[in-house]
């Protein structure tokens, strides 16, 4: 076969250069999430309001941002699924929204006006390694709510938001998971080791046949002190029922050499919960509580 190539005008090759970079959909940070603002937001399967609506979201919900095009959202769902919102209808959330429970959070501050939030010394933190385990990931769905929220979603959501903070305040993050990979345990537990943790922290969401279970669970292993400070926290920040600090044998924590933790965040099947878990409201209370609760717990361990 003889192929002909013809020779375009510069003006025309131009053109097309141009028109694809300024209208090709863009792709964004993996850690970028927006909250709804409406009462009820329609989730639809292309960018515009002649697309089929797949979803609806409550007010609150975060969601995370996978593109963005023209006036749209492409964002997923923390049942897994895709679609598209309007962006007049959520708000940026580049870090966590305020809380009536806790002071306002003001996006991008320095380290100085973060110690003033928490009212404590978070000087702790600095250069310390910690290392932050999404619970799940891939084809390991973990848990799924009365709503279909999936675990290893909104794990991630947490543990993205958990590792905004702490940079910010000068430690050295370390994450097991970014994105929806699976890893395996002995893979975390060998990346703590690795790094030397100061901390190992692993986000999850709890789960029971029966959906009146309610409350926060905080396990470990040799670690009791650093579950103690944490747990204390969560339980003062969130409201949510106190289910204890308890001895959990997961090989998180049992093959671990670094001090850890493991975090059951509330109750997917518990639906009240489940609603809650998917607000900003909620995930500010958790990042701010953990964050408390190590530069507590490194403060003692100097004393």
């Amino acid at each position: 076969m003889i192929v002909k190539y013809v020779k375009l005008p510069l003006y025309f090759l131009l053109g097309i250069t141009l028109f694809f970079l300024v209208f090709q959909p863009q792709t964004n940070a993996q850690s970028e999430f927006v909250s709804v603002q409406a009462n009820v937001l329609n989730v639809r399967s292309g960018p515009g309001t002649s697309h089929e609506i797949v979803d609806k979201v409550k007010e609150g919900t975060i969601l995370s941002v996978v593109e963005k095009f023209d006036r749209w959202y492409h964002v997923q769902l923390t049942n897994g699924r895709t679609g598209w919102v309007a962006k007049q209808y959520v708000d940026s959330l580049p870090d966590i929204p305020p809380s009536p429970i806790t002071q306002p959070y003001i996006a991008f501050a320095s380290a100085s006006k973060l110690q003033d939030l928490y009212g404590i010394s978070l000087a702790t933190l600095q250069d310390k390694t910690i290392v932050i385990d999404a619970g799940h990931g891939g084809r390991d769905k973990g848990a799924v709510g009365t709503s279909g929220t999936y675990e290893k979603d909104l794990t991630l959501i947490t543990s993205k938001l958990l590792q905004k903070r702490l940079s910010t305040l000068g430690a050295h993050v370390v994450m097991t998971r970014t994105n929806d990979q699976y890893i395996s345990l002995e893979q975390r537990v060998a990346l703590a080791n690795k790094k030397k943790a100061d901390a190992f922290i692993s986000i999850h969401y709890n789960s029971s046949k029966d959906d009146k279970l309610h409350g926060i669970i905080t396990y470990y292993d040799r670690h009791q002190s650093l579950a103690e400070s944490i747990h204390k926290e969560l339980i003062s920040l969130t409201t949510f029922d106190n289910k204890e600090v308890r001895h959990g044998d997961y090989h998180v924590l049992r093959e671990n050499s670094q001090p850890s933790v493991l975090l059951e965040l509330g109750f997917l099947s518990n639906a009240h919960e489940e609603t809650q878990m998917q607000t900003g409201q909620f995930q500010y209370n958790v990042v701010t509580a953990i964050v408390k609760g190590l530069a507590r717990y490194f403060d003692e361990q100097n004393t």
